[in-house]
């Protein structure tokens, strides 16, 4: 769900980032006479309510790609440290605990910095 939720408001806000100009273009029109200045309350009342839906849907966006990249490393921390606790005592002699514990720690952070 936090996926659909993410690309509609992905969608979404590219959507009214695109119909931005045409509002704008629709307000210079009613500046210079081509259309009609009763078009100019409607179409100011659309370009302020882009203006307003855009930081919503952007934040919307943002926030559940970064909820879905937490849940992304939750689960794969979760996924190596039980790894681990089924390795045998021989693989343990083999690798330090301390080498292993940073080079997941470092991994686990890149695949982090990569999601977000």
């Amino acid at each position: 769900s936090k996926v659909l939720l993410a690309a509609v408001a992905l969608v979404s806000a590219s959507t009214v980032v695109l119909a931005a100009p045409l509002f704008s273009s629709g307000v210079i029109e009613c500046l210079i006479g081509a259309r009609p200045e009763s078009a100019f309350p409607r179409i100011l009342g659309g370009l302020v309510g882009i203006y307003t839906l855009e930081p919503l849907f952007t934040f919307l966006y943002v926030r559940s790609v970064c909820s879905l990249g937490e849940e992304v490393v939750a689960s794969l921390r979760r996924d190596l440290f039980r790894a681990l606790l089924v390795q045998r005592v021989e693989f343990f002699d083999q690798n330090r605990a301390g080498e292993l514990a940073a080079l997941l720690s470092v991994e686990i952070g890149t695949v982090r910095q990569t999601l977000n």
